[in-house]
């Protein structure tokens, strides 16, 4: 199987000559081969260097958004179909663009997918930034999950919260109220709060223990995909009544 491409400051490379090391990143999604949200994205990206790193990289949004930009194109990424790319910041200083897959929505919108959720237990060390550390607890924890049958991780912390599903922040709907977790933002956290308000909802920050679970009548997350509806958790089912409502507000 052909490595999908990458740049490598700047460079035209390939998944497969990644630089070693730790790393943090974002998730990005693109349409007409422009990536979105983009001076967010590098505050984001910015802010996890900073904490993990103790270094702040000068990144520059213009020479990013035409390196993204001609990758795509170079690649024959279709401009009229979204697409997934990772933008990814190095220990070593180097930076990195890689292509991803391209999405089969043309908007953001409510998946047609509504996998299983599992509840795995794990913490993430030294900071639930989103860096390669975050990464490998996740990527462990979903093969956990599908061994399980379940298509999505929710992450349960020590503390007892659930503080994540998959790499984003979860919504569980009890009756007419949304409660989301007081866990670190991102900018897909901020595009769902917002279609949340949008929707005709006041978002609440609460914890969301097992016990909240079990009487959600909803659960959602969102992230570069859209917005994604769980189907069931353990032994309870879930709706998508105004995770759909949300999803018409992205």
């Amino acid at each position: 199987m052909k490595s999908l491409p990458c740049c490598i400051d700047g460079r035209r490379a390939d998944l497969g000559e990644y630089p070693d090391g730790l790393y943090v990143y974002q998730d990005i999604r693109t349409e007409g081969h422009r990536p979105l949200n983009l001076p967010r994205h590098i505050f984001y990206l910015q802010d996890a260097a900073r904490e993990l790193f103790g270094t702040v990289p000068d990144i520059d949004e213009r020479t990013l958004e035409a390196s993204v930009s001609s990758l795509l194109k170079e690649n024959d990424y279709p401009s009229a179909m979204p697409s997934h790319i990772t933008l990814r910041h190095y220990l070593s200083g180097q930076t990195v663009i890689a292509a991803r897959e391209t999405s089969p929505y043309r908007r953001m919108t409510m998946r047609t997918i509504f996998p299983a959720a599992a509840v795995i237990d794990y913490d993430i060390p030294f900071s639930a930034q989103p860096s390669s550390l975050r990464e490998a607890a996740r990527g462990t924890a979903a093969l956990r999950a599908a061994a399980a049958g379940a298509g999505t991780v929710l992450q349960r912390t020590s503390s007892g919260c659930i503080a994540a599903a998959d790499d984003a922040r979860p919504f569980a709907v009890v009756g007419r109220e949304i409660i989301m977790p007081d866990t670190l933002p991102s900018v897909w956290s901020e595009i769902a709060v917002a279609a949340v308000r949008k929707a005709g909802f006041a978002p609440v920050t609460e914890t969301i223990t097992d016990e909240l679970l079990a009487r959600a009548d909803e659960l959602f997350y969102v992230d570069h995909r859209g917005l994604t509806a769980v189907s069931r958790c353990g032994g309870r089912a879930y709706m998508h009544i105004i995770a759909e409502r949300v999803g018409e507000n992205l």
